[in-house]
C-alpha cells in the first residue's frame, strides 16, 4: 500500500460527524420554493442544478479523485433500528433529523423537516394505503416501499461519450420532438447534464486555486492534474485510466446527491470490465504500471466508504463472468481489484465474483484467498444460473451476462434495468401462523388474516396445507397491489432526469427512468423465513398428523402462550422433528415446494409499468425484523424470535455438515429465484490452514454451484472474539463481517444485529 492510500485510509477512520446532509436538504427546499408552480421534472432538474452549484465541496489531503458521498447519506438509514414502537421496514423519512441536533438551530431544523413532511410527496405516501392495509404491514405480514436506489448505471457509454455527447442526443431528440410530455423530460435531461458538466468544472477551478497556493512541488502538480481532468471529463470522452475512474466517480457522486439524503445500493458493476481498455490503452503505451492502477482502484474504494458507518450500503462490485457471446471475460484487471482490495483491508466496497465453467482456476484461487483474510468478501454467484434466470424473465441472453448485483443479492442488467428491488417483503412464517390461528394474530390478538380455521380444526396435514397457501395467495395479491401504488407515486413525484441521462433506452423512449424508460422494468418481492415454515410444517405434519405424538389442541395452547405453559412441547417439536438444511428429503422437500410455488405465483403479477414481480429469497438483515413481528412457530422458534437467513436453515439446526446443508438448499432450482437469494456459511479462523484444506473448500464451493448452487458467501470469524467485540468494543474497531449484501465493521452494527451474527456463527457447519 503506499503512503497515499494509507495517508486516506487514516482519515477515514478520523472521519466520526457527518451532517452537511441536512445542508443538501436545506437547499432542496429553497430550490422547491423556488420553482413552485413549474412542471414536476423542471422543478426536480433544476433542484439538482441548486444542490450541484451550491453545494460546500473540498478536496482531501493526498487525494487523487475529487467528489465525495460524506454530505450525502444521513445515518439512520442503519439497516435495523432497536426499540421502535411501529415497525416501519427501515427508519421513516421524518427520524433523521434527530441527528442533526445541536449542529444547527432547533427552528432551522426544524423549518426544513416540517417543509419536507409536508411536501406532497411525504404527505401521499403517508395516507397512501388502507388501514387494513397500514395492520398488514405494522404486523409485518408484508412490507412495502417507494424503491430508491439500487440502480448500476451505463458506465461504458458515460465513459466512452460523455456528458457532451450524451447531451447532443438529447437535443436532436427534443428538436424532433413533438409530444409535450417527452419535451419536458428532455428539457429537464439537458438541465441535469449541463449542472453535472458545471459541477466538475467547480471542482476544476478548485483543484487550479489549491494549486496556486501549494507549496509542496509534487502535491502542486498533482492538483494541476485532477484540474486538467476535470475541464475534460466526464463532460467529454474518457482516454485514459485515471480518467475513466475520476469520470466514473463524479457520475456516481452526482446520482446520489440526486436522491439525497439516503440513496442506497447504489453498485458500481462490472469494473473489470468498462475501465479494462482504459487500463490497457495506458499499460501498453508505459504511462501507468499495475501499481499505479492499483493505488488509483484503492483511491476509489477509500471513497466508497463514508467514514467508518455503515451508510453506504451495498455497494457491490463484480469481477470475472463472461463477454456478452459467452466467452471468459476475466482479464489482468480482475486480478489487480482483487490485489487492491485485499491490501487496502476496508469494507467496501463488496466484491462479487461471476463464476461459471471457464472460470479459470488462478482466478478462483485467488478470491480463496482473499475470502480466507476473513472480512466477508468475496461473495462467489454461479453466473450461468443468474443468466437462466435472466431470461427466464424476458431479458435477453446478451443482457443477462451483463447481470450485476444491485444491493444485496439482486441481479441487474448494467444500464439497462429499473428493477425496483426492495418493492415488497414478505413474510412466510407470519402466513402460516394465521392459518394455525384463524388468520389471528399471535402477537397483538388481531383479525388479520382470513379466517381459515384453526389447527384443532384440520384433520389432515393436507388441509393445513391448503389454509396456508390460502393466506399466502391473499397476502401476496395485497402485497403487490400496495407496491404497485408506491411505484406510481414515485415515478410521478419523484423524477429522476440526471440517472434518466444515463441509463440505456430513457433518452430512445423520451421517459423517465423511474416510470417505464428503462429498458427492463420488474419489481422485487423477497420471501422471509422459508426455514421456519418449512420446518413448522413438517413438525406438524410428522408429530400431529402422522405419528399422533403431539395433539393439535396442546401445540395449538404452547403457541399461543409462547411455548411457556409447557416447554416439553417445545423440546419435542425441536428434536423429535426433522429439519431443514439435513439433507433430509422429509423437510427439504417441503421447503422446495413452497420455495417453487412462490416462485411460480409471484411472476404472475405484473408491475405499474408491465414488468413482473420477481421472487428472490435474500433477507437483508429483515430476517430480524420480521421474526420480531411473528408469533412463535412450531419449528420451536419461540415469538418475536429471529427467522433463518436467506435460504439456509435455522441457526442450530443444521447438524449433518456442510454437504448435506448444499444438497438441502439446492432442492429447488435456484433459477426460479428470479430477484436473488442468499445462503451464508461461516468458518472459524484457522479452519483452512494447509493447502489441502483449501482445496478441499475449493472444491465444496465448486461442487455447490455444479449442483445448482446459485449464491454463496462466508464469515471466517471466531465467536469468542466476536462476543468480545460487543464488550470490549475499542479493542476490535477493525473487525469486518458480512452482515447480508454488506460488510461493515462489527462493533458499528446495532446489537440484536450482532446477536444474529454471533448465533449464526456459534452454529456453523
Amino acid at each position: 500500500m503506499t503512503p497515499r492510500i494509507e495517508r486516506l485510509k487514516e482519515q477515514l477512520d478520523q472521519k466520526e460527524s457527518f451532517v452537511n446532509w441536512f445542508l443538501l436538504e436545506e437547499i432542496k427546499m429553497k430550490s422547491y420554493l423556488e420553482t413552485e408552480g413549474q412542471p414536476l421534472p423542471i422543478r426536480r432538474a433544476k433542484m439538482l442544478e441548486k444542490l450541484l452549484s451550491e453545494m460546500p465541496i473540498s478536496i482531501e489531503p493526498n487525494d487523487l479523485l475529487v467528489g465525495t458521498e460524506d454530505d450525502i447519506f444521513a445515518t439512520s438509514y442503519d439497516l435495523f433500528k432497536s426499540g421502535l414502537e411501529k415497525f416501519d421496514g427501515y427508519l421513516g423519512y421524518g427520524g433523521i433529523y434527530r441527528e442533526v441536533e445541536g449542529a444547527f438551530p432547533q427552528e432551522r431544523i426544524d423549518k426544513v423537516r416540517d417543509f419536507w413532511l409536508n411536501e406532497e410527496y411525504e404527505k401521499t405516501r403517508n395516507s397512501h394505503f388502507t388501514p387494513e392495509e397500514e395492520a398488514w404491514m405494522d404486523e409485518a405480514v408484508f412490507f412495502v416501499e417507494p424503491v430508491t436506489g439500487h440502480v448500476i448505471f451505463d458506465a461504458p457509454t458515460v465513459l466512452a461519450e460523455g456528458y457532451s455527447g450524451i447531451l447532443a442526443r438529447v437535443e436532436k431528440k427534443l428538436e424532433a420532438e413533438k409530444d409535450d410530455e417527452k419535451r419536458l423530460f428532455f428539457e429537464a435531461v439537458k438541465i441535469a447534464l449541463n449542472a453535472a458538466m458545471a459541477f466538475a468544472e467547480r471542482y476544476s477551478d478548485l483543484a487550479a486555486s489549491m494549486a496556486s497556493s501549494e507549496q509542496d512541488a509534487q502535491r502542486r502538480q498533482e492538483l494541476l492534474e485532477i484540474s486538467r481532468v476535470l475541464k475534460k471529463v466526464p463532460s467529454g470522452p474518457a482516454q485514459s485510466f485515471y480518467e475513466a475512474v475520476q469520470s466514473f466517480w463524479l457520475t456516481y457522486v452526482i446520482m446520489h446527491i440526486e436522491q439525497t439524503p439516503n440513496p442506497y445500493a447504489f453498485s458500481l458493476g462490472r469494473v473489470d470490465q468498462f475501465l479494462y481498455s482504459y487500463y490497457l490503452k495506458d499499460k501498453d503505451a508505459g504511462k501507468i504500471t499495475d501499481a499505479d492502477a492499483i493505488e488509483l482502484i484503492q483511491n476509489l474504494w477509500v471513497h466508497i466508504n463514508v467514514g467508518r458507518k455503515l451508510w453506504a450500503v451495498s455497494q457491490n462490485v463484480m469481477i470475472g463472468g463472461v463477454h456478452p457471446d459467452g466467452s471468459d471475460a476475466t482479464n489482468e484487471l480482475t486480478y489487480l481489484i482483487l490485489e487492491g482490495t485485499e491490501e487496502l483491508g476496508i469494507p467496501l466496497p463488496t466484491i462479487t465474483l461471476k463464476a461459471h465453467p471457464g472460470t479459470p482456476p488462478e482466478l478462483f484461487d485467488r478470491a480463496i484467498k482473499l475470502l480466507l483474510k476473513g472480512r466477508g468478501q468475496p461473495t462467489i454467484i454461479n453466473d450461468d444460473i443468474v443468466v437462466e434466470s435472466k431470461v427466464a424473465t424476458g431479458v435477453s441472453p446478451e443482457d443477462g451476462r451483463q447481470s450485476v448485483i444491485a444491493g444485496c443479492q439482486e441481479p441487474l442488467v448494467q444500464g439497462a434495468e429499473n428493477a425496483r428491488t426492495t418493492a415488497s417483503w414478505f413474510s412466510l412464517p407470519r402466513c402460516l401462523e394465521l392459518a394455525l390461528n384463524n388468520g389471528v394474530s399471535l402477537i397483538t390478538g388481531k383479525q388479520i388474516g382470513l379466517p381459515t380455521g384453526t389447527l384443532t380444526d384440520y384433520s389432515s396435514y393436507e388441509q393445513l396445507y391448503e389454509a396456508f397457501w390460502k393466506q399466502v395467495d391473499f397476502f401476496i395479491k395485497r402485497a403487490v397491489d400496495c407496491a404497485n401504488r408506491c411505484d406510481k407515486l414515485l415515478a410521478e413525484l419523484r423524477p429522476v432526469p440526471f440517472i434518466s441521462a444515463i441509463m440505456n433506452d430513457c433518452i430512445e423512449k423520451g421517459r423517465d427512468f423511474r416510470k417505464d424508460g428503462a429498458r427492463y422494468n420488474f419489481s422485487g418481492f423477497l420471501c422471509h423465513g422459508l426455514a421456519n415454515a418449512a420446518d413448522s410444517m413438517a413438525a406438524v405434519k410428522k408429530l400431529v398428523f402422522e405419528e399422533r405424538r403431539l395433539d393439535a389442541g396442546d401445540v395449538l395452547d404452547a403457541l399461543r402462550t409462547n411455548y411457556e405453559r409447557d416447554p416439553a412441547i417445545r423440546l419435542t417439536l425441536i428434536n423429535q422433528a426433522p429439519k431443514y438444511g439435513n439433507d433430509d428429503d422429509y423437510v427439504d422437500s417441503i421447503a422446495a415446494e413452497i420455495a417453487e410455488r412462490v416462485a411460480d405465483t409471484v411472476p404472475k403479477y405484473k408491475n405499474s409499468f408491465g414488468g413482473v414481480f420477481r421472487t428472490g429469497f435474500s433477507t437483508p438483515s429483515t430476517h430480524v425484523l420480521y421474526g420480531m413481528r411473528c408469533g412463535a412457530t412450531p419449528d420451536g422458534r419461540r415469538d418475536r424470535e429471529t427467522f433463518a437467513f436467506g435460504i439456509g436453515p435455522m441457526q442450530g439446526y443444521n447438524r449433518n455438515g456442510p454437504t448435506a446443508l448444499a444438497r438441502s438448499v439446492t432442492k429447488f432450482p435456484h433459477w426460479k429465484a428470479t430477484h436473488g437469494l442468499a445462503f451464508s456459511q461461516t468458518l472459524p479462523p484457522g479452519t483452512i490452514t494447509s493447502p489441502e484444506d483449501v482445496e478441499k473448500l475449493k472444491s465444496f464451493i465448486r461442487s455447490y454451484l455444479d449442483i445448482g448452487g446459485r449464491y454463496i458467501h462466508y464469515n471466517v470469524q471466531d465467536v469468542e472474539t466476536l462476543k468480545d467485540a460487543k464488550v470490549q468494543p475499542e479493542k476490535h474497531r477493525d473487525i469486518i463481517v458480512r452482515v447480508h449484501g454488506m460488510n461493515a465493521y462489527f462493533v458499528n452494527l446495532d446489537p440484536l444485529i450482532q446477536d444474529d451474527i454471533i448465533s449464526r456463527a456459534e452454529h456453523r457447519v
